[in-house]
C-alpha cells in the first residue's frame, strides 16, 4: 500500500516531481529528453533470495533491527585498490576527503559578470530547454517553493568527473552542490581547490571512458567505508547532469518511511530513471536505473549490495556501461523487482 501511494504521488505531480535532468554546455540550460513517466523515479523493492546469502541477510537484518545502526563489515573489497592508493592534495597516503568541504568554504562564484552569464545562456526558453522546457522549470520552482512535504534526510551527492571537468564542478559548487549535505568529486587527482578527491580503480583502462564501470565500484567501495553510518541516501551520478536536490529529498523523504517500516526489512531503495534494453518479443527485455541522471541507494541498499554483490558481481568487467552494471547486480543478487 505504502508503494502505491508514493508512485501515485510521484505520477500526480509529474510536472514538479522532475528530479534530475543532464546538462551539455551550459550550467544553466537543461536538456529535456521528454517529460513523461518514463522518466519518473522508479523505486524498486529488494529482497535477497540466492543462498549464498542467506547467512549475510540473517545477520544484516538483525543489526539493522537494533535501532536500525549498522556499521561496514568489509574491509577488503573485491578488484578495488585497497584506502592508501588514495592519495591526497599534499601527496599523502589513505585521504579521506571532507565530504561538507563545500558548506564549509565560503566559495566565491566563478561567473562574476553579468556580461559573462549573459555569453553562457541564451535568456529562458530560448535556449535547449525551449519554451516547454522553461514552463516546466517554472512549474518545478513553484512547488519548490509552495510544497509542505518534509525533505528533512540527509543526501551525499558522489560526482564522478577527472581533473579536465573542472568547469563541470566549478559549475556544479556554483549551482546544486551546495544543497547536498555531503559531496564528492570523484577524480584522478586530489586537488584542494577543485574539490576534487583521487579515487583510483583497477581498470586497464585508467580514468578512461571504458573505465567506468570499475571507477564506480571504487567510489561505492569509498562510500561504503566512510560514509555509510553518516549520510540517509546516496546519489552517483556524473559531472554533467544538473540535480535538484529538494525534489530529490521529498520524494526520498516518503522512501525512508516506507524503507523503515518494519515489514520492509529486506527492501532496500534504489532509485533512479528507468530504462530497457533487449527484445520484448523474444521475451529477453532487460532493465536497468540510467546513469545519465544518476540513480540513489539508501544507506541501507548500498550496505546490501557493498557486502554483497559489489564483492562477487562481475568484479573484474570493463566498460562505459555501469548504470548497467549496477542494475544487473542489484538484478541479480538482490533479486530487484523492477
Amino acid at each position: 500500500m505504502a508503494i502505491a501511494k508514493m508512485i501515485l504521488f510521484m505520477k500526480s505531480q509529474s510536472f514538479a516531481i522532475l528530479i534530475i535532468f543532464s546538462v551539455y554546455g551550459c550550467i544553466f540550460s537543461i536538456q529535456f529528453a521528454c517529460v513523461q513517466e518514463q522518466i519518473l523515479p522508479k523505486l524498486t523493492n529488494t529482497q535477497m533470495t540466492s543462498n549464498h546469502f542467506q547467512n549475510f541477510r540473517a545477520d544484516f537484518q538483525g543489526q539493522y533491527a537494533k535501532n536500525k545502526v549498522f556499521v561496514p563489515q568489509v574491509v577488503n573489497h573485491t578488484n578495488i585498490p585497497n584506502a592508501q592508493k588514495r592519495i591526497g592534495p599534499d601527496g599523502q597516503s589513505g585521504y579521506t576527503h571532507d565530504p561538507r568541504f563545500l558548506l564549509n568554504q565560503k566559495q566565491k562564484s566563478t561567473i562574476t559578470k553579468e556580461v559573462n552569464k549573459c555569453k553562457i545562456c541564451e535568456p529562458p526558453g530560448e535556449g535547449s530547454e525551449g519554451i516547454e522546457g522553461f514552463s516546466t522549470l517554472e512549474r518545478i520552482r513553484h512547488h519548490i517553493e509552495s510544497s509542505k512535504a518534509s525533505r528533512n534526510v540527509t543526501l551525499f551527492c558522489a560526482v564522478y568527473t577527472y581533473k579536465g571537468g573542472i568547469k563541470f564542478t566549478d559549475a556544479i559548487k556554483d549551482t546544486w552542490g551546495k544543497r547536498c549535505d555531503g559531496l564528492l568529486f570523484a577524480s584522478d587527482e586530489s586537488n584542494s581547490i577543485t574539490g576534487h578527491t583521487l579515487i583510483p580503480s583497477n581498470s586497464i583502462y585508467g580514468f578512461g571512458y571504458n573505465g567506468m564501470t570499475q571507477r564506480t565500484r571504487a567510489i561505492l567501495a569509498y562510500l561504503y567505508d566512510n560514509f555509510l553510518t553518516s549520510f540517509d541516501f546516496f546519489h552517483i551520478c556524473g559531472d554533467d547532469t544538473y540535480l535538484i536536490v529538494e525534489n530529490l529529498k521529498e520524494f526520498l523523504f516518503e522512501s525512508q518511511a516506507w524503507e523503515n517500516s518494519n515489514k520492509n526489512n529486506d527492501r532496500y531503495v534504489f532509485a533512479g530513471f528507468l530504462y530497457s534494453w533487449g527484445s520484448k518479443k523474444h521475451e529477453q527485455l532487460r532493465h536497468y536505473l540510467g546513469g545519465g541522471s544518476g540513480y540513489t541507494l539508501s544507506a541501507k541498499a548500498l550496505k546490501a549490495y557493498a557486502e554483497g554483490p559489489l564483492q562477487v558481481c562481475e568484479t573484474s568487467i570493463e566498460g562505459p556501461n555501469e548504470d548497467v552494471h549496477v542494475s544487473n547486480c542489484f538484478y541479480n543478487y538482490l533479486s530487484t523487482d523492477w
